[in-house]
């Protein structure tokens, strides 16, 4: 084993408890959301903030998130890891196109995902992480901004489009090791990714959409979060009906997080 492939599987522990917390954190973003659909519109759905509150004020909420804070810091630090080695690079049909708009995806999901490892240290300190409206406006405010929002809103645009294109064609397996799996756990996997994904997509669409008319109009109160996202999907003709499926799919995806943690698959390049 050469020191590349020491380093990555020293740090494969570190990644499977990122991808729990990160299915823990979809888990509970769809619950509270399909719980929302079912109740109808006294209770809202909940982004990643709002359930990272819930979480802070339940009984030993501050050990909670802080593990919730460790865990997104780890599955950050994973991802960043494979924008350098790219530890599934040796999988067939990959090319070199390929594997280096793989890094840079990882690279951009890593750093989103300290953002939010950020976010949920300020809510355990209690200080609060602003809402993404009050990002933008600050965005905004310097010279470019609007710009640099549209870009952010192009850019989320094509996560939904990865996202799609994933749940189409299972690209997501390279990630796990289906060859630990009997034949009924890979089918579910199979489909929890595929259900999952394409929830997520719905949930990038509407935020990229928002964020573009946010940057092209300069309004940064047409911006919205994954709560804010699923609120608008709410309010839509049928919305709670929808609400509640793309609910679902979070929930589903959670669950492939969840699986994915115990199946991961670690290999460097």
């Amino acid at each position: 084993m050469n020191r590349q492939s020491d380093t990555v599987s020293k740090l494969a522990p570190i990644a499977k408890a990122g991808y729990f917390t990160k299915g823990v954190l979809y888990l509970c973003i769809g619950g509270v959301s399909l719980m929302a659909g079912i109740k109808g519109r006294g209770l809202a759905p909940e982004g990643t903030e709002g359930v990272m509150q819930l979480l802070a004020a339940q009984p030993f909420g501050a050990v909670l998130l802080s593990l919730v804070a460790a865990g997104l810091c780890a599955y950050a630090l994973w991802r960043l890891l494979q924008a350098l080695y790219n530890p599934l690079s040796n999988d067939a049909g990959d090319g070199r196109i390929k594997n280096i708009v793989k890094r840079i995806g990882y690279g951009l999901n890593g750093i989103f995902h300290l953002g939010l490892g950020f976010l949920a240290f300020q809510t355990l300190a209690g200080v609060g992480g602003g809402d993404v409206r009050s990002y933008v406006r600050t965005t905004m405010s310097a010279e470019g901004g609007k710009a640099l929002i549209v870009g952010v809103a192009v850019g989320v645009a094509i996560a939904a489009i990865l996202q799609v294109y994933k749940a189409a064609t299972t690209d997501f397996r390279q990630e796990v090791d289906t060859g630990r799996m009997d034949p009924k756990t890979e089918t579910l996997v199979v489909s929890l990714g595929r259900i999952g994904l394409a929830a997520r997509a719905v949930v990038f669409g509407i935020i990229a959409l928002f964020l573009y008319r946010a940057g092209a109009t300069g309004n940064a109160d047409k911006a919205k979060e994954t709560g804010g996202a699923l609120t608008h999907l709410a309010r839509q003709p049928y919305g709670l009906t929808l609400l509640s499926i793309v609910a679902i799919g979070l929930a589903a995806y959670g669950v492939f997080m969840l699986i994915t943690a115990r199946y991961l698959r670690v290999r460097a390049a």
